[in-house]
Formats: structure tokens, C-alpha cells, sequence
């Protein structure tokens, strides 16, 4: 499996797409986590000083964490 991390200005489409869901959020960054079971997301969002992780699949549905590869459950340094 490979993960990669992006920043707002380099989401994938999938994520960006997603994230008009979010009303009030920023996108601020992520994690991209490609796997034998598909491409799974984990996108970060600010509004203020409240924080929220979304997980998502290829297509932009939210996936509960549970159903998320493990990869997405290491928390990233410094934030």
C-alpha cells in the first residue's frame, strides 16, 4: 500500500468535491491511501478552532474509520 499526504491546493478532485458537504469547514489537508481494496481518503477540516476528520473512498462517500485501512489511522506530525 502507498499513502501520500496533500495539501488544500493539491487535494484530489474527489476530496475537493466532498468537501461542499462540509458548510462552514476548510479543507486544510489529508492523507491518500492506496490499497489492494482501493483509493480511500482521510481529509482534514478547520472552521475556527473546531477540527474534522472525514474519511471517504474513490467515489467521495464517507466511510466509517472503522472500514478505513490502517495506514489512515497513524496520525501525521505537527498537526
Amino acid at each position: 500500500a502507498v499513502t501520500k499526504f496533500f495539501t488544500a491546493n493539491d487535494a484530489p478532485q474527489v476530496v475537493t468535491s466532498a468537501a461542499a458537504r462540509y458548510t462552514g469547514y476548510s479543507l486544510v489537508g489529508g492523507e491518500e491511501a492506496v490499497t489492494d481494496k482501493g483509493t480511500f481518503y482521510r481529509a482534514r477540516f478547520r472552521q475556527g478552532a473546531k477540527k474534522l476528520t472525514v474519511f471517504l473512498d474513490q467515489t467521495g462517500a464517507e466511510v466509517e474509520k472503522k472500514n478505513q485501512p490502517k495506514l489512515l489511522e497513524i496520525e501525521d506530525e505537527g498537526n
